[in-house]
């Protein structure tokens, strides 16, 4: 049969004949390059060729043509050196390499990467300038506070701040619509209900209000906060002749300079006290009060911790109690120090019920916020409003933010 004889010629090339054939081979590639799917170190092989379309079926009669005879000799069965095959495997090389050595074109300009905007650097809030330094404050603040071209109306309470039904008293509601200021606008500044003129240098955080004069009572927190600005009204509408304030731990003096603003307004004269422990917020705090025409020399202001207990008074710390007795009575005393708080709440309730008509106090745990709900009631303190802190899961004693208690005293 055909097929025995060409198996049989397949099986008789001996291992030099084959080896012949794969040096013709690699002769006939010399000189040009290796193509990227070569493997050098592998074992000289001859190239494995690509699997054949045609198949092979066995001739059904013994007169059936034949295939064609394989070849009889090696050099039969060897391209030539010069055959197609071999050179068009050169010219892919070539082009391969031609295309590793050229230089890299131009970036196509919709490829190009584009800058990175400073996004960073544009959302930063405006700082509040350093202060230092005796002397008049405005100047070194630089502040240009001039009438808006276009000032904003102030808008009723019932539009600006609308409490549920039952959360405040309606006298008490009625008393903060009463401290809406009838204000211009100012550039570079904000003007609050009460009048109160705040620089966007001293409070960045109030930037997209500047020369406006706002419709409502800006809060971080409405919850924990509103209570004080009504504490705070109420305090203003009864007090007689003159308006004295305690502010302990008074910060930026939001709360104290707009009701003294307010106050001054309805022709009151002021007393005002106020302590701030930090030197950058006590320096924030004088110049607030420039701003609003209100010398802090005229008054008591005073860059010092307060405490309660004469026993452990931080160092340059006043005591409380010597303060409170500075005025027989007070319309309004803030108290935002958590161990001066603790330790009047223990203490000085007696003290705080002959000298205080309102007390607004900030609370930081619950173990405070509970040691004032069993003692000012058995004085006769009435709770005006009131909002619990966010107690810490991780440390139930502490908080994550304030709460806030607003009481009117029996002298009130």
């Amino acid at each position: 049969m055909t097929g025995d004889k060409g198996r049989g010629m397949m099986a008789g090339m001996d291992d030099a004949a084959g080896a012949d054939w794969a040096a013709r081979l690699r002769a006939s590639l010399a000189g040009a390059p290796m193509s990227r799917i070569d493997t050098p170190d592998a074992p000289d092989q001859p190239p494995i060729q690509p699997p054949s379309t045609h198949v092979a079926v066995e001739p059904a009669a013994e007169d059936a043509p034949t295939p064609a005879e394989p070849p009889e000799s090696v050099e039969e069965a060897a391209p030539a050196s010069g055959s197609a095959p071999v050179q068009a495997a050169r010219d892919i090389n070539e082009v391969l390499a031609a295309l590793d050595a050229a230089p890299p074109g131009p970036v196509h300009a919709d490829l190009a990467p584009l800058p990175r905007p400073p996004l960073f650097e544009a959302m930063q809030p405006t700082r509040p300038a350093p202060i230092a330094g005796p002397g008049h404050l405005l100047s070194a603040l630089e502040l240009s506070l001039q009438p808006a071209a276009h000032p904003q109306a102030a808008r009723p309470v019932a539009e600006a701040f609308a409490p549920p039904p039952g959360t405040f008293d309606p006298a008490d509601l009625a008393a903060l619509d009463a401290m809406r200021a009838d204000a211009a606008a100012m550039d570079g500044a904000v003007v609050d209900w009460f009048g109160l003129r705040t620089p966007i240098v001293l409070a960045p955080e109030l930037a997209s209000h500047a020369g406006t004069v706002l419709p409502r009572l800006v809060l971080a927190d409405p919850r924990a906060s509103a209570g004080e600005w009504i504490g705070l009204a109420v305090s203003v509408v009864g007090a007689r002749e003159s308006w004295r304030a305690l502010d302990v731990g008074a910060g930026r003096g939001d709360l104290l300079l707009a009701g003294a603003v307010a106050a001054r307004r309805r022709g009151l004269g002021l007393s005002l006290h106020a302590t701030e422990g930090e030197s950058e917020r006590f320096a924030v705090l004088r110049a607030h009060a420039e701003v609003n025409g209100i010398a802090p020399t005229a008054h008591r202001f005073q860059q010092a911790e307060l405490g309660a207990d004469p026993n452990k008074l931080p160092r340059h710390a006043a005591l409380a109690q010597d303060w409170l007795g500075d005025e027989h009575a007070w319309d309004w005393v803030r108290i935002a120090r958590p161990e001066t708080l603790w330790v009047l709440l223990r203490t000085a309730v007696e003290l705080l019920s002959a000298r205080v008509r309102v007390l607004s106090l900030t609370t930081h745990g619950r173990m405070t916020e509970a040691t004032a709900l069993r003692a000012l009631p058995r004085a006769g303190w009435r709770l005006v409003a009131e909002a619990p802190s966010v107690v810490d899961r991780a440390n139930p004693r502490g908080c994550k933010s304030p709460g806030v208690q607003v009481w009117r005293g029996p002298l009130a």
